[in-house]
């Protein structure tokens, strides 16, 4: 099992403050657990957010996907 990342670490990971992290986590723009009431976040599931906002030449990969 991998081991689940906290706010704290991702937003340092990601270079961003824990309060967008929280944002992102609550309006489902990245996956999170709840575990008993304490916030984590799956390194998958890191990876599949930032693959889905990769960016080719000015437009988002998914934008491009659906053209």
């Amino acid at each position: 099992m991998e081991e689940l990342l906290s706010p704290k670490e991702l937003a340092r990971i990601m270079k961003v403050s824990q309060v967008t992290i929280y944002k992102w986590a609550e309006r489902g723009i990245i996956s999170s657990y709840k575990l008993e009431g304490v916030l984590r976040f799956s390194p998958d599931d890191v990876l599949d957010f930032l693959q889905k906002r990769k960016k080719v030449g000015q437009k988002l990969v998914n934008e491009s996907r659906n053209a």
